[in-house]
């Protein structure tokens, strides 16, 4: 929407007369810093992401609780050295059923892991899950077994096919192979000596090595993919082989401290986990698939947004809840530097994205001109990011209504900046991701513009 209201603008007053550009600074001076230490900033800032897209299908008494197991999956993915992890999230359809581990629900096991907790809408894991296959039963004999050695292999150990594809709905291999391959059997005994129990591989592992590795009790896993893969070898701690003639060392090798067996869908997974390697599952559930994947896409902000705010230049924020949009309208039409038209254009524009954010009609809608906070019809205590109370609004304080700013002249002056003293159920965005956002939609406007000067040449 920014970004089509712009280039109205643009085309309207010129190109040179209306920018976003300088939104940078004065955002700069709405922002306020965070205490990224204090829980209830992370949990404020996690549900501005979660609410920021209706297609979830959250319910409102679910935002808190999942913003808080959102935030508890981020933390137990930081590491003991204070880098940074990863969270995967996995959406489930419908009621998914869940069987954790061995130990009671709400407590930690030997591993360390964070269990489900009743009644919220998540849980987390930590670790890598690897989905059982038929063939993979035999895997089981590793659940309860602790420092697991793992050889990692990014290569085709698969000599036996030299191609693959599919015909009516069934896998098809163009052999090239038949009898042992040599360099198979060689690795095999060089794998049992070195006291691998464990080979995981990115790609595909072939009938031919894999059943020598099984005869000397080496387990394996295969077509783990590009993610899955890495997880696996951060979660270990081993280096990447990358050909079937690679040499071995014990130095080389990765431990997996514990293996458990989850189900979850009346499907089995193997829960290989190394505590503190900064791996961590969040599983959740969602009525339908459209909402499953909003759900999953507006988890991965929140956790993206969390990441940004541990960066240096990166804990500060802004109010949400289009309170950010409605400041930055009134400190537009306060300059009076700007051309006249062009600043009641951007001022008009900036209160429209306002609106936009909670889908309010601007009749519904007021500014207070001290804070420049926007307010709803009818709500007296706060305004709609939280973060000004009636209290703080005296009586010399004027309330303009969105429709008047939008089509009358008015004569404002600039709102006084407002602090953040970690209030509960607050509305608050990333001032980097919102200031981004803005320089984002001049530079899309931009380009637009130039593509379609390009068509009509």
């Amino acid at each position: 929407m920014l970004t089509v209201e712009l280039l109205r603008l643009k085309a309207k007053f010129g190109k040179d007369k209306i920018s976003l550009s300088f939104l940078g600074d004065l955002m700069q001076d709405l922002a306020f810093p965070l205490d990224v230490g204090d829980i209830e900033t992370l949990m404020n800032i996690s549900r501005s992401v979660l609410r920021s897209k209706c297609g979830t299908g959250l319910l409102p008494t679910e935002l808190k609780s999942l913003s808080r197991t959102v935030v508890e999956s981020w933390l137990l993915s930081i590491r003991p050295d204070g880098s940074l992890g990863e969270v995967t999230v996995m959406v489930k359809g419908g009621a998914a059923e869940y069987a954790p581990p061995r130990g009671e629900e709400g407590e930690e096991d030997r591993t360390g892991r964070t269990r489900m907790v009743e009644g919220r809408p998540g849980r987390i894991l930590e670790g890598v899950l690897y989905k059982l296959l038929p063939e993979d039963r035999s895997l089981k004999q590793l659940v309860g077994n602790s420092h697991i050695k793992v050889a990692l292999f990014d290569a085709m150990l698969d000599k036996a096919s030299s191609g693959e594809g599919w015909k009516d709905a069934k896998l098809y291999y163009t052999k090239r192979l038949s009898g042992v391959y040599p360099a198979y059997s060689r690795l095999a005994a060089h794998l049992n000596q070195a006291g691998v129990q464990l080979l995981a591989c990115r790609k595909v592992i072939g009938e031919n090595l894999r059943s020598q590795l099984e005869s000397h009790g080496i387990k394996v896993i295969h077509r783990l993919g590009t993610s899955n893969f890495h997880r696996m070898v951060r979660m270990s701690g081993g280096n990447t082989m990358t050909s079937v003639h690679s040499r071995i060392e014990r130095s080389d090798l990765g431990t997996i401290s514990s293996c458990d067996l989850v189900e979850m869908d009346s499907a089995e997974y193997i829960n290989f986990n190394s505590p503190g390697s900064g791996q961590v599952n969040l599983i959740l559930e969602s009525l339908t698939e459209e909402n499953g994947e909003e759900l999953r896409i507006q988890v991965d902000k929140c956790l993206t947004t969390l990441n940004n705010l541990v960066l240096k230049d990166g804990q500060l924020g802004l109010p949400g809840g289009g309170c950010t949009e409605s400041a930055l309208s009134i400190h537009v039409l306060a300059n009076t530097k700007m051309d006249s038209r062009a600043r009641k254009g951007l001022s008009k524009l900036l209160i429209k994205t306002a609106t936009s954010v909670l889908k309010l009609n601007t009749t519904e809608a007021y500014i207070d001109s001290k804070h420049g906070h926007l307010w709803r019809d009818g709500e007296l205590e706060r305004c709609c990011c939280g973060l000004v109370n009636h209290d703080a609004i005296d009586q010399s304080t004027v309330k303009y209504n969105c429709s008047e700013l939008l089509f009358t002249d008015v004569s404002v002056e600039k709102p006084k900046k407002i602090s953040y003293s970690k209030q509960r159920n607050v509305v608050i965005d990333a001032a980097a991701l919102k200031t981004a956002a803005f320089y984002t939609a001049e530079e899309l406007a931009g380009n637009l513009d130039r593509v379609g000067m390009l068509i009509s040449c």
